[in-house]
């Protein structure tokens, strides 16, 4: 037993030089343990298990003020992370700059600190560095990661960079099967590169994840068209009009049908 508040000793002492905003509790446990250790040495047994109790009750208090202060801690890294996220919207990127140089140095870089980066380089127009925090990204596999490199290749807007946000489509569509833009933006880049099957596989996922949207029916009507199969054609551009398609997809969609006219004629 006299081991034991040995041991709590010194963890209190760690608590105390770690986690500053526990010092009393961290203190109070100290206290307690050197006690528990004096009534071992000194008294009875009913005072061994007053300290005990005492000990017991001070490292509950521990626990529960250490919780309540990660969540708070957690809730002030969201709200500094979200502060340069503001700045940089603002234009303002000096100040967002020394806002997230101070964040990373207290905390360590976080993947919400390199999507503020990634977005501070890419309004400085240096997108291979905004590239570079964000390919350093613990999860490189989720819906936001994804939109944010998308949305880095868009404003770069090279021919090399088109062309890896295709490769980024697809990936996407892999990683997140049940994300109907995702397909459907993978199907387009198949149907931009020649690849009408493959872009059928993602196409129809999307038009059924997505029942309302008329924009991948359309482009199976379109890839059907490519391969010569009116009938399924005329049956998926029927499906976009039946969802709403609008006046501008809808003229699209009668141009094909007077080509498909033409060739039955």
């Amino acid at each position: 037993m006299i081991l034991f508040y040995g041991i709590v000793f010194v963890l209190a002492v760690l608590g105390m030089a770690l986690f500053s905003s526990s010092l009393v509790l961290c203190l109070l446990v100290m206290v307690a343990a050197a006690g528990g250790f004096a009534c071992e040495l000194l008294f009875r047994s009913k005072w061994k298990r007053l300290s005990g109790l005492l000990l017991v009750l001070c490292l509950g208090l521990c626990f529960l003020t250490g919780r309540n202060s990660s969540a708070s801690g957690t809730d002030d890294y969201g709200k500094a992370v979200q502060d340069a996220a503001d700045k940089v919207e603002d234009g303002r990127l000096d100040d967002a700059k020394a806002r997230l140089e101070l964040l990373d140095e207290n905390c360590g870089p976080t993947d919400a600190s390199r999507y503020v980066w990634a977005s501070l380089y890419a309004d400085l127009e240096d997108y291979g560095t905004a590239r570079d925090y964000l390919e350093q990204a613990e999860d490189r596999h989720c819906l936001e990661w994804y939109g944010r490199m998308e949305e880095l290749y868009v404003s770069e807007g090279t021919p090399e960079a088109m062309e890896a946000l295709q490769e980024l489509y697809l990936s996407a569509a892999d990683d997140l099967p049940e994300e109907a833009r995702m397909q459907l933006m993978a199907g387009l880049a198949q149907l931009d590169r020649g690849q009408t099957t493959s872009a059928q596989y993602y196409l129809q996922r999307s038009a059924v994840l997505d029942e309302s949207d008329p924009l991948a029916p359309y482009y199976m009507g379109v890839s059907y068209y490519k391969l010569g199969n009116e009938e399924e054609a005329a049956y998926w551009f029927g499906t976009s009009i039946s969802r709403g398609a609008d006046e501008e997809l809808q003229s699209y969609m009668k141009w094909y049908a007077e080509q498909m006219e033409v060739t039955a004629s």
